[in-house]
């Protein structure tokens, strides 16, 4: 979602009535986007094998 990769759209992704806090869509996209790479076998690529990960 292109809305929230643009350092000049901080608004799209920042809940200021919460105190600046990330937003839910924001929180909701980082979890699919770890959950896709994890799936992939990217995202634990560095980890040692005794963590799950590839040795990368």
């Amino acid at each position: 979602n292109i809305r929230f990769f643009d350092h000049r759209r901080e608004d799209a992704r920042t809940d200021w009535e919460r105190g600046g806090l990330p937003n839910e869509a924001w929180e909701a996209l980082l979890e699919e986007s770890k959950r896709l790479a994890d799936e992939a076998g990217f995202f634990r690529y560095s980890l040692p094998r005794e963590y799950g990960g590839q040795d990368g």
